[in-house]
């Protein structure tokens, strides 16, 4: 969902005309799942408008999702990824804190960047280096 703020006052023909400008670009774009199409609201937090509309269009998402299977399926596809992530940012993590393999970076990263050593190469290098 995008929701358009500042729906109020001298603002709400603008944010409108956003929403309206949101919609007809979201019609050129697949959505990305075939049970919802993505809408634009307008509200305002300074004096509610909208909000129980737009809260409405959150449950009616989740609802949608649960029903067709997707909210499920997505929470897998993100363990996934943060799986990855996390063993990125571990692998990465060691790297910079074990003193031999910080010590041996820059040295590869030169050579690499001067011609000397290929990428594939120096992977291979910091690997051994890891142990892996």
């Amino acid at each position: 969902m995008l929701a358009i703020n500042k729906a109020d006052g001298d603002n709400i023909n603008r944010a409108k005309a956003a929403a309206a400008e949101y919609r007809a670009a979201l019609q050129i774009l697949n959505p990305r799942s075939p049970n919802w199409s993505t809408p634009v609201v307008t509200y305002s937090a300074l004096t509610g408008a909208g909000i129980a509309e737009l809260w409405d269009t959150v449950l009616e998402h989740r609802e949608r999702m649960i029903k067709a299977g997707e909210l499920e399926a997505r929470r897998r596809e993100q363990q996934v990824k943060w799986m990855w992530a996390m063993l990125e940012e571990r692998v990465f993590a060691r790297l910079k804190s074990d003193p031999i393999l910080k010590a041996k970076l820059p040295r590869i990263e030169a050579a690499v960047a001067a011609g000397r050593m290929s990428a594939a190469l120096a992977v291979e290098e910091i690997a051994v280096a890891l142990g892996v």
